[in-house]
C-alpha cells in the first residue's frame, strides 16, 4: 500500500482530498466503503478511514473486490498497474482514460 499512499495522500501528508469526498492515507471515497460494507456485511465509516491502519485493513478488502470482479470479467487476475487505475477508477477503472496518469505516477513509485 505504500505505492498507493504516495500517489494518493503523499504519504499521509494529505488525508483529505477531492474536496473532503477522499479520506485517509489511501483516498478513500464514500462508495467503495458502501461497496465493502454491502459485500463483507461490515460497518466501516467513510470517516474511518482516517485511522491509518482501518484504511489499510479496508483497502485490502476492497482491491479483493475489486480484482474478483476484474477476474470475472477478464479471466485473469489483474495486474499491478491495472489494481491502480481500479482503486482510482472503482470496477470501470481500468477501461476509463483518467486512470492513466494515476496509473503512471503509482508506475514512478512502483519502480523506484
Amino acid at each position: 500500500w505504500n505505492d498507493i499512499s504516495g500517489v494518493a495522500s503523499s504519504f499521509g501528508v494529505y488525508k483529505v482530498g477531492d474536496n473532503g469526498n477522499s479520506l485517509g492515507l489511501l483516498q478513500v471515497g464514500s462508495r467503495s466503503v458502501t461497496d465493502v460494507n454491502n459485500y463483507y456485511n461490515s460497518n466501516y465509516t467513510h470517516q474511518s478511514m482516517m485511522d491509518d491502519s482501518t484504511c489499510i485493513e479496508f483497502a485490502s478488502k476492497y482491491a479483493n473486490l475489486l480484482s474478483k470482479h476484474f477476474y470475472n470479467k477478464h479471466n485473469r487476475l489483474p495486474t499491478n498497474l491495472e489494481v491502480s487505475r481500479l482503486w482510482n477508477g472503482g470496477y470501470k477503472g481500468t477501461t476509463n482514460y483518467k486512470t492513466i496518469e494515476y496509473m503512471l505516477k503509482f508506475q514512478v513509485y512502483n519502480e523506484s
